[in-house]
């Protein structure tokens, strides 16, 4: 499962769809259908719920909210040297 749904599914154990959309700035429709994962190209959701909830580190300016965008910006890093 996406890192970003358990982010969302856990804010949802303490706070209504409402109060997480709102949070958002996203419909309830659009909470509903992330948690079912039926959510159309939900890559910029995620990386809006992920910057919002998620544990974000920086890096020489470079704002990564996941595991795999560190390893990103670590490959991209070794290209450049």
């Amino acid at each position: 499962m996406d890192t970003a749904v358990e982010l969302l599914k856990k804010q949802l154990e303490n706070k209504s769809q409402g109060d997480v959309a709102a949070e958002l700035g996203i419909s309830k429709t659009s909470v509903n259908l992330l948690v079912k994962g039926t959510y159309p190209n939900p890559k910029k959701m995620h990386a809006r719920i992920s910057n919002r909830y998620g544990d974000n580190v920086e890096i020489i300016g470079v704002s990564v909210s996941s595991v795999s965008e560190l390893e990103d910006v670590a490959k991209m890093m070794g290209e450049l040297l």
